[in-house]
C-alpha cells in the first residue's frame, strides 16, 4: 500500500482510506490535486474543508452524473466544502488562486469544483458558477476561454 503524503496535505489526512482506492496511474495527478487543495485551503482563509469527492472510478462517475470526460476519472478534480459560507470562501478563492495553477473553479452551490490545469483542452483558470442545477456559466465580470465544464 502506498503511504499517504501526510507532509504535503497535513489538512486532508481523512483521504488517506481514498488514496489508497486510486489507481497507481493517477497517483501524479493525485499527489498534485491535494497540493492543490492545500492551495486553495489558504486561500479561502484556513477553515476546515471536507472533499465531498475526489477520484471517482467509471461506475462511481456514472452514478454521481459526471461527464464521461470528469478529471474526477483520473483523481484530478475535488468537490470541496468549506466549513461557514460556501460563496464567501470561493470568492476568496478566486481572487487569490493564481489562474494558471488551476483548470476549473466552479461554485456549484454544494460545494466547489476544483480541478488541475491539466485538462485535455489545455486550458487554465475558467471560473464558473452553476446558476441552477446541471448549467454552468461563467462569473459575471471574470474573463473566460470557455464555458466547457469537465466535472
Amino acid at each position: 500500500m502506498r503511504a499517504f503524503p501526510l507532509l504535503a496535505a497535513p489538512h486532508f489526512s481523512e483521504l488517506s482510506p481514498r488514496w489508497s482506492a486510486i489507481p497507481d496511474v493517477y497517483m501524479d495527478n493525485a499527489a498534485r490535486m491535494l497540493a492543490l487543495a492545500e492551495t486553495a485551503r489558504a486561500a479561502g482563509g484556513g477553515v476546515p474543508v471536507q472533499v465531498s469527492s475526489w477520484y471517482r472510478s467509471p461506475l462511481h462517475n456514472t452514478i454521481a452524473g459526471g461527464a464521461g470526460t470528469s478529471q474526477h476519472l483520473t483523481a484530478s478534480a475535488m468537490d470541496l466544502v468549506p466549513s461557514g459560507d460556501i460563496a464567501t470562501w470561493f470568492d476568496h478563492v478566486r481572487a487569490t488562486l493564481p489562474a494558471d495553477s488551476f483548470g476549473q473553479l466552479i461554485f456549484e452551490r454544494s460545494h466547489v469544483h476544483l480541478s488541475l490545469p491539466n485538462r485535455a483542452n489545455g486550458r487554465t483558470g475558467e471560473i464558473l458558477t452553476e446558476p441552477t442545477e446541471g448549467t454552468y456559466q461563467p462569473l459575471p465580470g471574470v474573463a473566460q476561454q470557455d464555458d466547457t465544464r469537465e466535472g
